[in-house]
């Protein structure tokens, strides 16, 4: 009889799942990994013969911030503090790709780039997953929306509902994805609207 080993972490599909869903060891190796890539960004951002800024930034989305993006719905719901190990990658590669100095306030650099914090950008992430799923009736997370789930005074969401709940509180977002639009059947090309022309007499 095979005896199955016991393992703290599991990795499904590039999310690295431990057992207690704190995402500290999928974050460990996500940073790791960004931390190799980065080396590209500082050869390129030489200032002699490296490439400009537009193209450092989407050289910068491209094999960087895509990796951070990559279930950041999911891993979303660690604490504020395991997710804040992440700002500094996205700070500094913004700071090379712009050849700013390392004095420089991280909020200009950002605004001068044109980018957002990596919070707004998980928070943007998770708004339109909710909005997408909310809107495929045969996705296997539908029937959440019309949960009620308990409430719970914890700081950090357990769930994606949770912390679509909370970000929709913070940034005082009203919409229910409960309720769905009405689209009229005719095409609006195929309207006859009744137009008043007495003021062009």
């Amino acid at each position: 009889m095979t005896q199955l080993n016991f393992s703290e972490n599991l990795r499904i599909l590039g999310l690295t799942f431990d057992h207690k869903l704190s995402w500290k060891t999928h974050i460990k190796k996500l940073k790791t990994s960004c931390m190799g890539r980065m080396n590209i960004i500082k050869t390129l951002s030489n200032l002699s013969w490296g490439s400009d800024q537009n193209s450092l930034i989407l050289i910068y989305k491209s094999l960087i911030l895509s990796l951070m993006n990559y279930g950041s719905v999911i891993y979303g719901t660690a604490k504020a503090t395991t997710l804040s190990s992440l700002d500094p990658i996205h700070n500094q590669g913004i700071r090379l790709a712009t050849g700013s100095f390392k004095t420089s306030p991280v909020a200009s650099i950002l605004c001068n780039a044109g980018e957002p914090p990596l919070q707004i950008i998980r928070d943007s992430n998770t708004i339109k997953y909710m909005i997408k799923i909310s809107n495929q009736p045969k996705h296997i997370s539908f029937s959440n929306f019309h949960q009620n789930f308990p409430y719970t005074k914890a700081k950090t969401p357990t769930t994606i509902f949770e912390n679509f709940n909370r970000i929709k509180k913070n940034i005082n977002l009203n919409i229910d994805l409960t309720k769905k639009s009405l689209f009229p059947i005719q095409a609006p090309w195929t309207w006859s609207p009744d137009i008043n022309t007495d003021l062009l007499k």
